[in-house]
């Protein structure tokens, strides 16, 4: 059995509308950088006005989700997401919940900004494979985080800690450089 590489990231995006055209409206990171560490978060709208290919916007599905148009208005442009993605997890593994729907988002993210990703992006359920023993109570954890995209990428990261018979402690911080140390 292959050891987990530490610091360990996870990425939640948020999609547009829960079609197959959906673009990312939110990213949230969450690092736990050894064991004994807390857990930082980051998290950003990312602005989608002004880009092509992503003017429709499930505005229903937002509403549904608490995601309010000002705070799309207030996020960040798609390239400088991507690019800070890249100089944050640099060559890691990162993993996410969502399997092809987050590999989706991180591709049409990455497209748009036409920025090559310097990480690689993989389900949860790979470590999932390596401790098959609690597994199921992983995905228990995983799947009822709520909250936004930060938030979410905490629950990914407590159900990851759940598998390494882990409980870390979590904190929100304001800035990637702060939150996210390499």
């Amino acid at each position: 059995m292959k050891e987990i590489s530490w610091p360990l990231w996870t990425m939640e995006m948020t999609p547009s509308s829960v079609t197959s055209d959906s673009y990312p409206i939110e990213v949230g990171v969450a690092c736990w950088t050894a064991p004994t560490s807390a857990i930082m978060l980051w998290s950003s709208a990312i602005n989608p006005y002004g880009v092509a290919g992503w003017e429709e916007t499930d505005h229903e599905f937002l509403e549904r989700i608490g995601f309010d148009e000002s705070r799309l208005r207030q996020g960040v442009p798609p390239v400088v997401i991507a690019r800070n993605l890249n100089d944050i997890f640099m060559s890691s593994t990162v993993y996410g919940k969502g399997g092809t729907t987050d590999i989706h988002l991180a591709n049409r993210l990455n497209f748009t900004a036409r920025v090559w990703p310097t990480y690689e992006l993989k389900s949860w359920r790979v470590i999932c494979e390596r401790r098959p023993a609690n597994g199921s109570s992983a995905w228990e954890i995983i799947r009822t985080a709520k909250g936004d995209a930060a938030d979410r990428a905490r629950g990914t990261m407590m159900g990851i800690a759940h598998l390494l018979g882990q409980v870390p402690s979590s904190r929100r911080v304001a800035t990637m450089a702060v939150a996210l140390p390499i």
